[in-house]
């Protein structure tokens, strides 16, 4: 009797095993054709299955992209997947290999650049947890005045929505230029992208972090910048929306700047909104990815639409009393720093009435901010621009007013905007500006 139960637990397992990849070619089938949008791609990217042929231990399928950005005609990028639907220890149940196939009116220009060789291929491993694990490889270039170092590209997937993806890239030179508008080269290196996030399952990315280093960009006569940074975060907390972006660059050096310009260094510019409708920009969203699945975007009728949306959706905007800051907005240059902050907020609950009457939310609105910068770098300005005698009385005047503070060559000053009145260093601004205009009048 064991020897039965023995056999038939044995045929049950060579059974299941043998099924397995015929099982693993439908499972990809459907995760393929549930697929409409691509892990941290923006909306103007759709995601096609065009076919898909199972087999046992392989199966193929076509696939395209459509990128449309609103402008111009689409640009469509077929791509051929070879998947091998063997079982891995690692709990694969396939590895789905991805190569780019040109059109017939690209396929002649993309040989004349690769070769034989694809511009790129992926492979992608899919887990019975629901995980992906993908690495691209971008082939390298070096041809009619372009060096292109190839990159890297490398994207995990979970079955909860999150990503994690990262693309590097050593270098990209492009000579022989024009010259005429722009540089007659440009040399970029040290490229570094990485982004995390989760989809949701409206294909919205909500909570992200985004982060692009550039080591360096050299376009020779014209000038160079090294270190150069892009961060990007995005966040979703109940109804409420938040986003924040900072530019960066740790050296900026251009021949035909401002001499007081000349080189700008530690670069920092950061702008972020916040507290902002969530669900009103799913609606906005929603919109978009409605009008791009339906074919080429007609970019006048959508616009029309996301006009229509969002002065339907105003109260509801101002309600959330949406934050606007920048903060710092900084950089130094030879004669010292300049640093401004700034922040616009309304307070939450006055959508309705807001919405009808306009003047009501300039009286609600709070505004601050202040700023600082060397008093000889304001002078060096004002010189350029032939007004050094002028600007000298002005801020002289401005000083000796209390409207700006002088402290061992350092120029500041602090503003706000509340109950519908502006003050400068905590004076009235409306003083300040008969002051200037008095003095302008008599120079």
């Amino acid at each position: 009797m064991k020897k039965v139960i023995a056999g038939v637990v044995g045929l049950a397992v060579v059974g299941g095993l043998a099924a397995a990849p015929y099982i693993s070619g439908m499972m990809i089938e459907q995760r393929l054709q549930n697929m409409k949008a691509l892990a941290g791609a923006g909306s103007g990217i759709i995601w096609t299955l065009d076919s898909f042929h199972r087999g046992y231990l392989h199966s193929t399928a076509d696939s395209s992209i459509r990128i449309d950005i609103g402008t111009g005609d689409p640009l469509v990028l077929h791509f051929k997947q070879d998947i091998d639907q063997t079982p891995g220890l690692d709990g694969r149940y396939a590895t789905i290999h991805t190569v780019w196939v040109p059109d017939a009116d690209q396929k002649a220009a993309v040989q004349d650049i690769y070769g034989d060789k694809p511009p790129a291929e992926f492979d992608t491993v899919l887990r019975v947890t629901g995980s992906t694990h993908t690495v691209g490889v971008l082939t390298p270039v070096n041809k009619d005045g372009v060096d292109f170092s190839g990159g890297k590209f490398v994207q995990d997937t979970s079955a909860d929505g999150h990503f994690t993806s990262g693309l590097t890239i050593d270098s990209l030179v492009a000579s022989q230029l024009d010259g005429k508008s722009g540089p007659k080269s440009v040399t970029v290196k040290g490229i570094d992208f990485k982004v995390d996030g989760k989809m949701s399952p409206k294909h919205i990315v909500w909570d992200s972090n985004g982060i692009l280093n550039v080591a360096s960009m050299d376009m020779g006569a014209q000038g160079s910048m090294t270190g150069l940074s892009l961060v990007g975060k995005s966040s979703r907390t109940g109804d409420d929306a938040a986003f924040d972006v900072t530019l960066g660059a740790q050296k900026i050096d251009f021949p035909d700047a401002p001499a007081w310009a000349k080189p700008m260094t530690d670069m920092r510019l950061n702008y972020a909104l916040s507290r902002i409708s969530a669900p009103v920009l799913e609606k906005m969203i929603e919109k978009i990815q409605q009008a791009k699945e339906k074919g080429p975007l007609d970019s006048e009728q959508l616009k029309e639409e996301l006009s229509q949306t969002l002065i339907g959706e105003m109260p509801a905007l101002i309600d959330h009393g949406p934050i606007f800051t920048m903060s710092p907005v900084t950089f130094t240059v030879p004669a010292g720093t300049v640093e401004f902050h700034l922040s616009a907020e309304l307070p939450p609950g006055h959508g309705e009435e807001g919405s009808k009457n306009p003047m009501m939310l300039v009286s609600l609105l709070k505004v601050k901010g202040d700023y600082s910068a060397p008093e000889s770098l304001m002078l060096d300005v004002m010189a350029e621009q032939g007004k050094a005698e002028t600007g000298q009385k002005n801020l002289d005047a401005l000083v000796q007013q209390g409207y700006v503070t002088r402290d061992k060559g350092i120029l500041s000053t602090k503003f706000a905007f509340m109950d519908g009145k502006l003050t400068v260093n905590g004076q009235p601004a409306d003083q300040m500006a008969g002051m200037l205009g008095a003095l302008s009048g008599g120079m």
